[in-house]
């Protein structure tokens, strides 16, 4: 047997089956889906994973025959528990003298390493021992039973002499020795023993948040210690009278410590954490509230830009909309021009020299003055002979013929080339229509 062990040395020469779990079975505990060993309690709320037994780092014939705890199967049940939403509270139940420290401490860092994830315990009813420290030391808290024995921090070797003699060596600090042999031998396996022995106390005093020195003096120098006196060293944390203590005090405190001080640290930091990102929150809405105040006013004041351009629009389109009807009536006005009486009136003002313009614009005035029932001023005194206004027609009609001219223009031209011809036409026209 040359592997190095991390086992009490009574039990080094009477490896025995350890102790079943029937308390468990007893406080109505159920087997966990997906795993080997792991038992559920409190609704399921309560994983309870044990560490029985000598540990062994892989399944051996001996593992199964004699119910010891492999790392292997160890870690798998730990893993599931830690992955299953509805286990809440992590708790090992650990009754072992240690054992065969190949993987240990690499179990152990993954127990350390979960910490926060979900809280997770270790019970011991009767004896923590080395490897079994090395692993329960990881988790958050430690309970024993009061008549439990906790300890045994150290590592041994155990080899065979040629004679058949067995030769077993501790490590430096494990001050509680049974064996001493040949020097050669001790030697070198002492150097093994102690380097082992110094990753266990770093690693106990890492878990423990206490110095290397501290584990080396007071955690029982290799031996084992009542766990009275291993709560007042650190190296758990309660004494209670049984398991189901432990499990009373898990129901109702799922992802809870049970250290009221530790809880209320907690909680403190969550609180200012919260309170921080709250003051941050609050920020934030402050500064988008402002920045919203600054887009209303400016939709606002983009409303009123926007108001006034159709006020204005809409006032320029009935200013257009009004000449235009101006305009048209105008155009209607002016269309009369070129009817009786307003022909003779029109060419009469023409002829005095008036322009075109001016003459429409008398000429709408003495349509007012016709509309309000008052008689027309007179055009002109003296009238032509008939003879002359044959001429004048003949006149017209010659330039609407020969110059393909309408009957006003036509007239305008004879007026402008042939004025005495035109006002006696006017005249005559004037006269005619007096008498009737």
């Amino acid at each position: 047997m040359n592997n190095l062990w991390a086992l009490h040395p009574d039990y080094l020469n009477e490896v025995v089956n350890a102790p079943r779990l029937n308390a468990l079975e007893k406080i109505g505990a159920e087997p966990l889906k997906k795993t080997a060993t792991v038992y559920k309690l409190n609704g399921g709320s309560t994983a309870v994973i044990p560490i029985t037994g000598v540990i062994a780092p892989s399944r051996t014939i001996e593992s199964y025959y004699f119910g010891w705890t492999t790392l292997d199967v160890l870690a798998h049940d730990f893993k599931e528990a830690l992955n299953n939403s509805r286990v809440k509270n992590i708790v090992f139940y650990a009754q072992t003298p240690g054992g065969d420290s190949t993987a240990v401490a690499e179990m152990a860092d993954m127990i350390y390493n979960a910490r926060g994830i979900k809280p997770i315990h270790v019970y011991t009813p009767a004896l923590l021992a080395s490897a079994g420290v090395w692993l329960g030391l990881a988790a958050d808290k430690i309970w024993a039973h009061r008549t439990a024995l906790v300890g045994s921090v150290g590592v041994l070797a155990a080899t065979t002499k040629p004679d058949g003699e067995e030769i077993v060596v501790k490590s430096q600090h494990a001050q509680y020795k049974y064996s001493d042999d040949e020097e050669q031998i001790v030697k070198t396996l002492q150097s093994r023993v102690d380097a082992l022995e110094g990753y266990f106390l770093e690693d106990l005093a890492k878990y423990r948040g206490l110095s290397v020195e501290h584990v080396q003096t007071k955690f029982g120098q290799g031996d084992v210690l009542p766990a009275a006196k291993a709560v007042e060293v650190g190296m758990i944390d309660w004494v209670v009278t049984g398991f189901d203590e432990v499990i009373k005090n898990l129901q109702g405190n799922a992802g809870n410590s049970m250290d009221t001080e530790e809880v209320y640290t907690k909680l403190s930091a969550q609180l200012q954490t919260t309170t921080e990102a709250n003051q941050q929150l609050l920020t934030a809405v402050q500064q988008l509230a402002t920045g919203f105040e600054a887009a209303t006013a400016a939709i606002s004041s983009m409303k009123e830009q926007q108001d006034a351009f159709e006020a204005k629009f809409t006032q320029q389109a009935a200013e257009k909309t009004a000449e235009q009807e101006r305009l048209t009536d105008l155009d209607n006005v002016f269309a009369m021009f070129d009817q009786k009486p307003f022909t003779a009136l029109h060419s009469k003002c023409i002829s005095d020299g008036t322009t075109v313009g001016d003459a429409k614009t008398k000429l709408i005035q003495l349509m007012g003055q016709m509309s309000a029932g008052k008689p027309p001023p007179p055009i002109g005194d003296d009238l032509g002979e008939q003879g002359e206004a044959q001429t004048f027609e003949k006149m017209r009609a010659h330039y609407m013929t020969q110059d393909n001219l309408s009957q006003a223009d036509a007239t305008r031209k004879v007026a402008k080339e042939h004025k005495e011809l035109h006002a006696e036409y006017l005249q005559r026209l004037a006269l005619e229509k007096g008498g009737k």
